[in-house]
């Protein structure tokens, strides 16, 4: 299928190719498939930690994701902590891997910058949604801030 789809996110339209969604994530799968063909707009289901005023933004870097594989200009002070958030919300499992190992990047480059940069990672880590609760829903994101801990512990 090649059709495009209009869907509403953060009370804006958004205009896709159903067929590219619906191959990486079953919530939009079924979103789609549930609005039926005769809707004309099919509203995204919101994410916690995905604040209503980024959501617009914030969707378009995981369409973008889907696309090319890649985010490119991505502000991850302000984006990456909602972006996991999303990813996991709509099961886009490669998005999801991609946010985590920015994620453990992220908190690895924080942590040799000491204290200031533990602060940093935390609230990066935290927005709207603490990282306790995405690292038990997110196995990746765990398994990524895992392997973070283990190689702070070992001195790497």
């Amino acid at each position: 299928r090649t059709d495009s789809t209009v869907l509403v996110v953060g009370g804006q339209p958004f205009h896709v190719h159903a067929f590219a969604l619906e191959q990486a994530s079953a919530v939009l799968r079924e979103a789609i498939e549930h609005a039926g063909a005769g809707e004309r707009a099919v509203q995204v289901p919101t994410a916690a930690g995905v604040p209503e005023e980024r959501a617009h933004a914030v969707f378009g870097l995981a369409v973008e994701f889907v696309y090319t594989g890649r985010v490119e200009g991505l502000d991850e002070a302000l984006d990456l902590g909602p972006l996991t958030a999303l990813a996991h919300h709509l099961r886009l499992e490669k998005l999801e891997r991609y946010c985590a190992a920015r994620l453990a990047r992220r908190v690895r480059s924080a942590a040799g910058a000491g204290e200031a940069g533990d602060a940093e990672a935390a609230a990066v880590l935290r927005g709207d949604v603490p990282a306790e609760a995405l690292a038990e829903a997110s196995p990746a994101l765990a398994r990524a801030l895992g392997s973070w801990a283990v190689d702070a512990l070992a001195g790497g």
